[in-house]
């Protein structure tokens, strides 16, 4: 059994989880909003996400992704 196995959540003591998603695809969405402030507040720090195959498969993953590579903030 691993801490990241479902949705691992704020309160289990996992550093650097800052949010858990919900539905399949909301969390890439979420961390492209952490990035856009990050880079409005002058912050250089990254922001990663752990997304599973199925996610992969979500509408709303793409959609994040054509918005951040518009941005060219995927590299």
């Amino acid at each position: 059994m691993t801490r990241l196995q479902g949705h691992p959540t704020t309160h289990e003591g996992l550093p650097g989880v800052r949010i858990a998603s919900g539905s399949l695809g909301q969390g890439f969405s979420a961390a492209i909003g952490a990035a856009l402030s990050k880079k409005l507040n002058n912050d250089d720090r990254l922001v990663f996400v752990l997304m599973g195959d199925g996610e992969l498969q979500e509408g709303q993953v793409w959609e994040a992704a054509m918005f951040a590579a518009g941005k060219k903030w995927i590299i």
